[in-house]
């Protein structure tokens, strides 16, 4: 291995080098290890190089495998056969690593159209890019439409947190993911607002189960951000703050406005003479029990009480009326 590369002091070099330490080494790998120039026994042309071991880096498979998406995801490098899509050599067995290629030079340049050719080796400058032809493709390739750095992150964000809740979930194709990402905020959605749905998914029992691509975060997305905010509000005191009162306030065995009181796990009872009213906790207790006391001159902090003197209907208060014999 021979020659040298450049490191640009670039936005995207900074960004990959404090944002995502794993795929900035894995592109170092890369860059050392590109060729230079075509001609050599793997076959390797200008720019490729082979990797896929990721031990050699200290990353465990999962850590290299998103690696490899991020580069993929802001077109650092792109892959040109794996192990699947190889044709099989005389063994029957193909043993060499996924084949990239680095297709961008704003982080590192490797100096293909700088290198001198070698002389005298067949094949030295087969495949290799003049440097006039190189300027034309990358100009091509400026002209392409690329996704933000900010689309490729929440692309790989939502992937992470599908994760969370179902960690077999198969590697999707972040680069796809983030172009939709991208459509999304060119259309005007802010990246923080997304971010923040994202987060949110996993705490939602039915939208985490129904949100596993960017395509459904995009179609669902107004429907996603009001229940996050829906989810964000602080709960009313409701009948659950007034039970407790409820509970708190009244005891067993004491008398209030000529009813003596009994409490147990299913509600509270009311007794006087031969009737009994029995007021059940749950949905509409507090409506309907704070009526009762209201029209009976008890009124508790937080009851929403209807006007004094109502009658109550046995099937309106879930009220039992008993005569004793």
């Amino acid at each position: 291995m021979c020659g040298f590369i450049k490191l640009l002091r670039s936005a995207e070099s900074e960004w990959l080098f404090f944002n995502h330490p794993n795929a900035y080494r894995l592109l170092t790998l890369i860059a050392m290890r590109a060729r230079l120039f075509a001609g050599h026994p793997d076959g390797l042309l200008p720019g490729e190089c082979h990797i896929g071991d990721h031990k050699t880096l200290g990353l465990t498979e999962k850590e290299y495998r998103v690696a490899k998406e991020r580069l993929l995801s802001v077109r650092a490098i792109e892959i040109v056969e794996t192990c699947r899509n190889r044709k099989k050599g005389a063994t029957g067995r193909a043993t060499v690593g996924t084949k990239v290629k680095i297709i961008s030079s704003d982080i590192y340049d490797i100096n293909l159209d700088e290198q001198g050719d070698r002389k005298g080796e067949p094949g030295a400058t087969e495949g290799r890019p003049k440097g006039e032809e190189l300027r034309k493709k990358e100009s091509k390739e400026d002209k392409k439409e690329h996704t933000s750095a900010a689309a490729s992150e929440l692309a790989l964000f939502l992937y992470q947190q599908i994760q969370t809740f179902k960690p077999d979930y198969p590697e999707p194709n972040l680069a796809a993911w983030a172009k939709i990402v991208d459509s999304m905020l060119k259309a005007g959605r802010v990246a923080e607002n997304i971010k923040a749905v994202i987060a949110w998914l996993p705490s939602n029992d039915f939208w985490r189960k129904n949100i596993l691509s960017t395509a459904s975060l995009k179609k669902q997305f107004d429907k996603l951000e009001l229940n996050m905010q829906q989810d964000a509000k602080p709960k009313s005191s409701g009948t659950q703050s007034f039970t407790n009162q409820a509970k708190a306030y009244f005891k067993n065995g004491n008398t209030y406005a000529g009813y003596e009181c009994f409490i147990d796990a299913m509600g509270i009872t009311f007794t006087s003479g031969t009737t009994q009213q029995i007021f059940l906790f749950g949905s509409g207790f507090e409506d309907k029990c704070g009526s009762f006391l209201s029209s009976r001159g008890i009124k508790l902090p937080l009851a929403q009480t209807k006007s004094a003197g109502i009658e109550l209907s046995d099937h309106e208060l879930q009220t039992i009326l008993k005569v004793k014999s």
